[in-house]
């Protein structure tokens, strides 16, 4: 069989806990504490439904056999003096924990394989060596990170055969090696070599002079040797030729066709090389004795290894034996059967390949599933050959004692346990979501949000009273001459209990005038036990929905922020639908140099803290699902290059999840400018230009006038509309200027409809698109990129620090306008 060596994936299946805390984390505080005794409701629960069926199972026995019993009166006391409703509780409870488990059970059944195959679509050979190209471009220290994957074991310890199982899992959507194309096996090694390349340059060495150890595998050499032996077998009758094919076409399958083999297993010179050459010899004489061969083979084998008079090869005896021959024969046919199947199976793969659009993943896997077990039956049939050919030969007791061992582990999190999940009571379940979801809904009712929904996605829109949004349609966003009021925010949260954590800065949002979207990302929105794997939505669905809850209220262009998780649909949005995004802020930012392993383990392979609030969150099923089966990390991750447009990324200093170092420094390394908290004004005029000065010494928030939210320039304009002079000063002094001319003349309605009023001639429209085309097209320097650090925060930090979110919107003035 043509198929490459084959090591055996049965490896042992981690649990909760093997994996190891969070570093400093195992302190109990007083939440751990509230936490522990909520769920401790659930085993009282079962203490209280197992004295029941107790004390009615004892009351049948009574009935049944007139006897009676002291506990017996004991549980009928205890259960008299409990309340109706308590037992209600308890039974409540039990049956929500039972399905529960059940939905677990469910989830962990999908097919690890399937769900990556349908996060997204599969990348084609310019795609992937396009992101391979940017992983290498951004990653100095390639043994570190090849090392990270690997949970820090030596490099010299990672086989070859694990860099290309790794690789092929990694960027070839989940797959093993045996479910690629013949064009992609090449792709795969091409990857392998330009990493050794990588490593032995940041070692000083040699191009080409680092290479990952071959592991010591027969492959599939005994199989193919007993294939040969049954083919002689059949094709002579005389023993003597039995002998002779036995032994001269075994050394000569070992040393020509198997040469590679036979170099992985044998030392040069050595004892084993000594009996070969010896054998050979031997048989190369062509003694037509099939006896005096065999002692021939016995004298020469016994002066190599010292073992005079002990008989070391026993073809003709054992060959003699039906049986033998028969399994001889068996060993054989299944090979050329094997061998005929993973033919027919692989050439079914790559005609689905070709039509793989019209083909579901749960096909394509199923396929792909075929093809492992095939793999596997290899790997079965090999061990099988190798224990024929010990009882044949000394040869092969010699050749035996290599082992195919379990490729090394990796932190291959999609086809893992669902790790550290922690069944809620339903009162927990009900208080969340009361205080989250009840709450949500009341709050931003308050503030004017009303409710929408495109397909099964969910989303609150807030649209000044100020603002026309039938007239908003008619325009478009990407002229420079429009407020940027016209262009609507939208907002995308993260992993977490949902938008009621982010209260406090949506009223900042909504104070800057502008019309405010907030679509939900339910599946990673904890405490939400209804949920199913299809509240996931990949990069196509997700682009496509924001776009259509954009165009069902008139508008084409919008400025987007995420945080956390949430910056994954803004990478959709940048890489699918660029022509609706007029500007990105990102957030403690998961999509940046998310080809590391720092986020994966600390969020999959580290145990949450149970005394922090994260551990509510981390220890979700539904948000450990969407994390380890549906998300497409080569589709999620995004590179500066990738960008088009103005972009500013905020990260905290001791993010426990992101790895702030690496995207700061990858930042600055692609040009984009680089600063921290503690000097604000510093950091803005490192972007150059005045537009976002602000008057109060920087104490000012964003907000207010509509005006705050133009350029210098386009102020200026609008106070020589107006036939005044334009005065000297800040921007502060031109908003205050056009504020105090408004109030003199009673002209209180928006600049916005004014602005579309005066530009409602074609022509002018499309003089303005024009203009912004042209003004991009002259220069991508004019594009933002900002990377700013925000000093002792952790993960989200930014939601308790009014300053930082009025900066946050503060930067998507500057790099919108």
């Amino acid at each position: 069989m043509n198929s490459p060596s084959y090591l055996s994936r049965e490896t042992v299946k981690l649990d909760t806990h093997d994996i190891p805390y969070i570093p400093h984390s195992t302190r109990l505080t007083k939440l751990g504490i509230i936490v522990t005794l909520v769920n401790f409701t659930v085993p009282i629960a079962h203490l209280y439904l197992t004295t029941f069926l107790l004390n009615f199972f004892l009351t049948l026995l009574s009935t049944t056999y007139s006897f009676t019993h002291p506990l017996l009166t004991l549980l009928r006391t205890f259960i008299s003096t409990v309340p109706q409703a308590y037992h209600i509780w308890a039974v409540v409870e039990i049956v929500f924990w039972f399905l529960l488990k059940l939905k677990k059970r469910w989830l962990e059944s999908f097919d690890p394989l399937q769900m990556s195959l349908g996060a997204a679509p599969m990348m084609s050979a310019p795609e992937r060596d396009e992101l391979f190209s940017r992983i290498r471009s951004s990653t100095p220290d390639m043994e570190g990170f090849i090392r990270g994957w690997f949970f820090d074991v030596p490099l010299d310890e990672i086989s070859r055969y694990d860099v290309l199982d790794w690789t092929s899992w990694s960027l070839f959507e989940g797959r093993n090696q045996e479910h690629l194309t013949p064009p992609e096996i090449l792709q795969l090694k091409s990857f392998v070599l330009s990493i050794e390349s990588d490593i032995s340059n940041s070692r000083g060495l040699e191009p080409g002079t680092f290479s990952f150890p071959s592991p010591k595998t027969s492959g599939n050499i005994f199989s193919r040797l007993w294939a040969e032996f049954a083919r002689q077998v059949r094709s002579r009758s005389r023993l003597a030729g039995l002998t002779n094919v036995g032994a001269g076409h075994a050394v000569e399958v070992l040393q020509s066709v198997y040469s590679d083999s036979y170099a992985a297993l044998v030392t040069r010179g050595g004892t084993v090389d000594k009996i070969v050459r010896s054998l050979k010899e031997s048989t190369d004489r062509n003694v037509g004795n099939a006896m005096e061969v065999a002692e021939g083979f016995k004298r020469a084998v016994g002066s190599a290894v010292g073992r005079t008079g002990r008989t070391v090869f026993k073809g003709v005896e054992m060959l003699r034996n039906q049986d033998y021959r028969t399994r001889v024969f068996g060993v054989a046919d299944r090979s050329r059967k094997l061998s005929r199947k993973l033919t027919a199976f692989k050439s079914l793969l790559q005609n689905m390949r070709a039509h793989e659009a019209s083909i579901s993943s749960r096909q394509m896997c199923h396929v792909m599933r075929q093809i492992s077990s095939l793999h596997a039956q290899v790997g079965h049939l090999e061990a099988e050959a190798k224990s024929a050919f010990h009882g044949l030969s000394a040869l092969g007791q010699k050749l035996s004692p290599i082992k195919a061992l379990p490729p090394m582990r990796y932190a291959k999190y999609s086809a893992d346990p669902l790790f550290d999940i922690c069944d809620y009571p339903l009162f927990s379940h009900l208080l969340m979501l009361g205080l989250t979801e009840g709450v949500t809904r009341v709050l931003l009712r308050k503030r004017g949000f009303k409710r929408g929904r495109v397909g099964d996605v969910g989303y609150w829109v807030r649209i000044p009273s100020a603002l026309d949004a039938s007239s908003v349609s008619s325009f478009s966003s990407t002229s420079a001459s429009f407020s940027s009021t016209s262009v609507p925010l939208v907002f995308v949260h993260g992993i977490g209990i949902g938008l009621v954590a982010y209260i406090s800065f949506i009223d900042k949002m909504v104070a800057t005038g502008r019309t405010i979207f907030l679509p939900e990302v339910s599946c990673v929105n904890a405490f939400r036990f209804w949920q199913t794997p299809g509240a996931i939505k990949n990069g196509a669905m997700v682009a496509s929905t924001l776009s259509a809850m954009l165009s069902s209220h008139g508008f084409i262009k919008a400025d987007f922020m995420g945080h956390s998780y949430g910056t994954s649909w803004l990478s959709y949005m940048a890489k699918i639908s660029p022509e609706f995004v007029g500007s990105l802020i990102f957030i403690d930012p998961i999509c940046f140099c998310l080809h590391h392993s720092h986020l994966t383990r600390q969020f999959i392979y580290q145990r949450a803290n149970p005394g922090d609030v994260s551990y509510l969150i981390r220890t979700d099923l539904m948000v450990h699902f969407t994390l380890q089966r549906a998300f497409p990390w080569s589709r999620v991750a995004l590179f500066v290059p990738e960008l088009f447009c103005g972009a500013a990324v905020f990260l905290s200093e001791e993010d426990c999840l992101v790895p702030s170092r690496k995207v700061s420094d990858y930042v600055e390394k692609e040009g984009g400018k680089v600063g921290n908290s503690d000097d604000w004004e510093g950091f803005f005029d490192k972007l150059g230009g005045g537009e976002g000065e602000r008057g109060g010494g920087g104490k000012k928030e964003v907000g207010g006038s509509p005006y705050e939210l133009l350029t210098v320039v386009k102020l200026k304009e609008e106070i020589k509309r107006r036939g005044k002079e334009v005065p000297k000063g800040r921007k502060s002094d031109l908003v205050e200027f056009l504020s105090n001319l408004d109030s003199a003349d009673d002209r209180r309605t928006s600049f916005v409809q004014g602005r579309h009023r005066r530009t409602s001639s074609l022509d002018s429209l499309a003089s303005f698109e024009t203009n912004a085309c042209s003004s991009q097209s002259e220069g991508e320097g004019r594009k933002i990129l900002a990377c700013c650090t925000l000093k002792k925060f952790d993960h989200g930090d930014f939601l308790m620090d009014d300053h930082a979110q009025g900066e946050i919107l503060r930067m998507l003035e500057r790099i919108s306008s």
